[in-house]
């Protein structure tokens, strides 16, 4: 029924074990809980002093400074110097645990010397309240044996002064029922904690289970993409290199070959795109911003696309799926602006700012193109995956018209 820390149960902040941040929060409420409750049945030491202090006064002899007299001033000076410690909050270690060990012993013998002056209830309030002290503050062997030998001396006391054997049984099982109430105390506080701990263990490995199913579902996705998309694309690069070599050999127009020279380059770039995606999907790699200028790089020289790329503010890792959602986003965005928006300008930005990235691709149709609202969208499955996989990773998208082009601007947390 003291005031401290609460490391002699097994939780609390200092733990040197490796946690998750979900066991070790449920494991600081558990700590604050304890401390919290801790000091509720600290206050209790208020009423036992009222009862203890004042009726040794009223009794004979009285304290003094001599014989029985004395024994009883050093006993009360004992209990109250005993519970002055108890109010204060403690932090855990060895003289912490030290002193709780000892303040019971001292609070006890308190309450033998007020016996041994006069046969009175404030001797066995102290050293019962000592006991509980044991009990709620110590490990159950040390309160045993703390508790035993205070039980002991004041059995003993109060057959010496009274002679009977059913006062010091009373006595006894006094001292006996207050430790068991307050381990049964302590016990319910410890299994709170663990109850908590377990709870947050169960949502850890409930989180785990998922991770694992949908790596699982990830590598059968991958699996299929490498059989089905990787596969066809290596037949069609073979094919487009044949048709390559067949055009030069027959003297065939350079427009020509030069159209399957790009188309044999884009075949085989789509080819390691389908083997990044699939090693991404596996787990093994993760796409990255760090591609983004080699990707604007690819769509000017093979597309033939006018794209420009500026990046502002001060470069930094994001998530890796944060990563990703924006490289694949300005993907899907350039791949639109070379399908539906050929002839125009395209600039992609990418701005680190305090709090947001933001990757922005923005074409812009010459004076004589087609109006914005002639732009052809397609089925849309391109802008609805890039917003499913930036709302995965607590980002969003903008997509719309200008007035001069088209605007996809993503954006994550920073």
């Amino acid at each position: 029924m003291s005031v401290g820390s609460s490391t002699d149960v097994g939780f609390g902040p200092g733990s040197a074990q490796q946690v998750s941040e979900r066991v070790a929060a449920a494991d600081l409420r558990a700590f604050s809980r304890r401390r919290a409750q801790s000091r509720r049945l600290g206050l209790l030491i208020f009423p036992m002093l009222a009862l203890v202090v004042p009726q040794p006064f009223f009794g004979h002899p009285g304290p003094g400074l001599h014989g029985s007299g004395l024994a009883m001033s050093l006993g009360l000076a004992a209990i109250v110097a005993a519970s002055i410690p108890t109010l204060l909050v403690w932090p855990p270690g060895p003289l912490t645990d030290l002193l709780f060990s000892v303040i019971p012993l001292v609070m006890g013998a308190g309450g033998i010397a007020l016996l041994a002056g006069q046969l009175s209830t404030s001797g066995q309030i102290a050293v019962s309240f000592s006991v509980s002290i044991a009990f709620i503050r110590l490990p159950v062997a040390r309160a045993l044996g703390i508790g035993g030998v205070l039980t002991a001396g004041m059995a003993v006391m109060v057959v010496a002064r009274n002679g009977g054997d059913e006062d010091s049984a009373a006595t006894i099982l006094l001292c006996v029922s207050v430790a068991l109430m307050a381990l049964l105390v302590r016990r319910s506080w410890e299994d709170q904690a663990a109850a908590e701990r377990l709870t947050a263990q169960l949502q850890d490995a409930r989180e785990e289970h998922a991770k694992a199913a949908a790596l699982a579902e990830r590598g059968r996705i991958a699996r299929d993409l490498h059989d089905v998309l990787a596969q066809s694309l290596s037949g069609l690069a073979i094919q487009l290199e044949a048709a390559r070599r067949v055009a030069r050999r027959g003297g065939a127009d350079e427009q020509l070959t030069e159209l399957l020279d790009r188309a044999s380059g884009l075949a085989k770039d789509g080819l390691s795109e389908a083997r990044r995606a699939v090693a991404v999907l596996r787990g093994d790699v993760q796409a990255s911003l760090d591609l983004l200028p080699g990707l604007v790089e690819r769509y000017q020289k093979d597309l033939r696309l006018d794209v420009g790329l500026e990046i502002r503010g001060t470069v930094r890792e994001l998530a890796p799926l944060a990563e990703e959602a924006l490289l694949r986003g300005a993907q899907e965005a350039l791949t639109n602006a070379a399908r539906y928006a050929r002839g125009s300008t395209v600039r992609v930005e990418l701005e680190y700012s305090e709090s947001l990235t933001v990757v922005t691709v923005q074409d812009t149709l010459p004076a004589e193109g087609a109006a914005p609202g002639e732009v052809i969208t397609g089925s849309g499955l391109g802008l609805r995956g890039m917003a499913e996989r930036l709302a995965q990773v607590g980002g969003t998208v903008q997509v719309g018209p200008t007035g001069a082009g088209w605007l996809v601007r993503m954006e994550v947390p920073a």
